[in-house]
């Protein structure tokens, strides 16, 4: 790469900075007005395109060619008289991951994916916002964004400014879901929270055949989450004999334990395998002496016997 090269990736990585951080900061003001759905709308379209823009211009300080859409038509001409068809989002962060060699973790891209179809579905059709759905998106993305800006060297002396206008902006969106997620642990510390694939906020709780996410609202099938969220086997619940909903997982503080996804109960210290009878999963008793029979054959044997 010429000298040329590297002072015109530089340039353009600053001037796509810039106006990232414009439609970001546009964006942090608008939700932080909270006068409805107008501003919901605002905060998602500017977020959005904030998004793209902070994308293409790390991938643009590896080299000014790479936010063109088709790399072999990238000329200097074009780009300076902005006369070019530039990179898509999906693109873009396939570009910054293959080429630029910056991974987007699955999580972020999980948000990052529903922020582009929600400004999609505002830009092209018509589209009913959630509230606290939105609050929460907009929360996460705004998140990456400053983190992703840190992590990749990207503040300038002017970025910082902005980062700290967004932050003073998205205080009050921070207080709201802390609060909300505050009063969700406590009201329902009995209950198993999981984290809602709708807003992505732990607060889908998972209690004797209810599965609803208590911060926006949703309702979840036990079955499509036992299958999302499945490390292995997915198995018939012992407890509450609902089926398919029963699964063995990671979880954060690194324990492995089985849940069901229906009924929320299983967890940490309990010891479940399949009987060695009819091959049903049942929770494995320390009297046992190391032999795992379920109820149902134990008194089928007692009864033969």
């Amino acid at each position: 790469m010429s000298r040329n090269s590297n002072d015109q990736s530089e340039r353009l990585q600053l001037t796509l900075l810039d106006d990232s951080l414009d439609l970001l900061l546009s964006a942090a003001e608008a939700v932080s007005r909270d006068d409805g759905p107008r501003s919901l709308k605002e905060a998602v379209l500017h977020l959005g395109n904030g998004v793209e823009l902070l994308v293409k211009a790390r991938i643009a300080r590896e080299h000014w060619s790479l936010i063109f859409a088709d790399v072999d038509k990238a000329s200097r001409d074009k780009l300076d008289a902005g006369d070019f068809a530039s990179v898509d989002a999906p693109r873009a962060l396939n570009r910054l991951e293959q080429i630029v060699g910056v991974p987007i973790g699955g999580r972020w891209n999980t948000h990052l994916k529903s922020l582009r179809q929600q400004r999609n579905r505002l830009t092209h059709f018509t589209a009913t916002l959630d509230t606290a759905q939105t609050k929460s998106l907009v929360a996460k993305v705004m998140a990456f964004c400053v983190s992703f800006c840190e992590q990749q060297g990207m503040a300038t002396a002017r970025a910082d400014d902005k980062l700290s206008a967004i932050h003073k902006n998205l205080t009050p969106l921070q207080e709201f879901v802390d609060h909300r997620i505050q009063n969700i642990s406590a009201n329902w510390k009995d209950a198993l929270l999981w984290v809602c694939p709708e807003c992505w906020q732990p607060a889908l709780v998972i209690d004797g055949g209810e599965v609803d996410c208590k911060f926006c609202k949703r309702k979840a099938d036990p079955l499509e989450l036992a299958a999302v969220n499945a490390e292995g086997s997915i198995e018939d619940c012992p407890e509450c004999d609902v089926e398919q909903t029963f699964v063995y997982i990671l979880r954060h503080n690194g324990a492995w334990e089985w849940l069901c996804f229906s009924c929320g109960q299983g967890g940490a210290g309990k010891n479940y395998d399949h009987c060695m009878r009819c091959g049903r999963m049942d929770y494995a008793h320390d009297d046992n002496d190391g032999i795992q029979v379920c109820e149902e054959c134990q008194t089928y044997i007692i009864e033969r016997w």
